[in-house]
């Protein structure tokens, strides 16, 4: 890859830039993107990773990571009348001393938007127990000088220390899309009046601090809520307030261990992976009414005896569309135990927690029913729960089987 030279630098330097973009992997070959030393100079190569597996010598691997560092700091280069950064972002593969004064640069510069990637070797927060910790302390005493614009923050592949849920509470006023991937953190609560969306990825509490094992969110403005992934043991998340404004939100196990369900019941779309029934039917008798929800996709669920928590959602969402179940888990029940319920008293307790026999689900709205299983579960009562439905079915169903895997699409007149 052919870079500017040094007039080329300069240049850039000079000119009032509203977006600086420093990404090592464009700049550095996956040959010279190993381990280096505090100061920021390739160190010794791995044998199945050195230059001249990749008919590069030492000094030529050594030349293209200067040239990378010498336009890296001609682009942070800032002077007293710099304008404020519409956006900073820095993708390395190590927070070496070269990488702290590039952030601090960049931060000087009070983006709106800040994003840090770290991209260790390993990849994945479960395999990694030294990522390079991260903290806005580390630039500048007061956090909130460097953050009263920002509005957007996206770090991956950071250890993030107790004074980081501080600092959002605090010194990012007008914080409204916060993103982490892969870190491992050391505080319990992400508390922010102005936080609109909200992406947790494969993060987990950090490992030598198991004390927190529950995080706790408090920011009722929440329009999209993504938690997904986690380390061991797992962190499990709950919200000191109602959603008002929520629109979609995505979990998965163990996420909604806690109650965290009660908190979204104003979604329109809900995503939920691998929750168990304990999760759904914490409070058995409040399970929460989704006024507003429209979609729903239930991924790798434990759904209960008799599909309890299929029918509560059908009970409790009357304006569902579209419903989606992937690989669920159903309560057991073969046909001879089918007859002998049906015998029971039908004044029976159900399985929605009502006296008397089991009602039809109106479900004015629903347009389509989507299902995903394995070819030899048995989902008696999962075609029992789905009879309920008051809804005329398009005929003929489409169904196919692949490789063991059946797929269902029911559409409604």
């Amino acid at each position: 890859m052919c870079l500017p030279d040094e007039r080329a630098f300069a240049a850039v330097a000079r000119r009032p830039v509203p977006v600086i973009d420093i990404d090592e992997g464009e700049f550095v070959s996956a040959s010279t993107r190993t381990t280096t030393t505090a100061t920021g100079t390739p160190d010794a190569l791995p044998s199945h990773r050195r230059g001249t597996a990749y008919g590069k010598s030492r000094c030529a691997l050594q030349d293209e990571w200067s040239r990378f560092t010498d336009f890296a700091d001609h682009v942070t280069l800032s002077t007293h009348a710099s304008p404020p950064l519409d956006a900073f972002r820095l993708r390395v593969t190590s927070l070496l001393d070269t990488a702290h004064r590039w952030v601090r640069r960049g931060l000087a510069r009070r983006p709106a938007a800040f994003t840090l990637l770290c991209d260790c070797d390993g990849g994945g927060v479960a395999d990694s127990r030294s990522l390079p910790e991260f903290s806005f302390a580390h630039y500048h005493r007061d956090a909130a000088a460097l953050t009263c614009r920002l509005t957007t923050l996206r770090l991956s592949g950071l250890a993030l220390g107790r004074d980081f849920g501080e600092v959002i509470a605090h010194d990012l006023p007008v914080l409204e899309d916060l993103r982490l991937e892969d870190c491992h953190f050391w505080f319990a609560r992400i508390g922010s009046r102005s936080l609109k969306n909200l992406a947790i990825h494969n993060c987990c509490c950090y490992p030598s601090y198991h004390e927190v094992n529950v995080l706790v969110l408090a920011a009722p403005g929440i329009v999209s809520l993504r938690v997904h992934g986690g380390g061991d043991p797992p962190t499990a998340v709950t919200s000191e307030d109602e959603m008002p404004s929520l629109v979609a939100a995505s979990l998965a196990h163990p996420a909604g261990e806690l109650g965290l369900l009660r908190s979204l019941r104003h979604a329109r779309t809900l995503n939920l992976s691998r929750f168990s029934t304990t999760a759904f039917l914490l409070e058995d008798h409040h399970f929460p009414v989704f006024r507003n929800l429209r979609a729903l996709l239930l991924e790798e669920c434990d759904v209960g005896v008799e599909c309890q928590v299929l029918r509560r959602f059908l009970r409790n969402a009357p304006r569902l569309e579209t419903l989606a179940l992937r690989y669920c888990r159903f309560g057991g029940g073969s046909k001879r135990s089918r007859k002998r319920k049906s015998r029971s008293s039908s004044k029976m307790t159900s399985s929605d927690g009502h006296r008397g026999p089991t009602t039809a689900y109106e479900c004015k709205e629903l347009k389509s029913v989507e299902l995903e299983f394995y070819q030899d579960q048995d989902v008696l009562q999962l075609d029992d729960a789905l009879g309920d439905i008051s809804r005329e079915a398009v005929l003929p169903v489409q169904s196919s089987i692949t490789y063991g895997k059946h797929k269902v699409k029911i559409m409604y007149k």
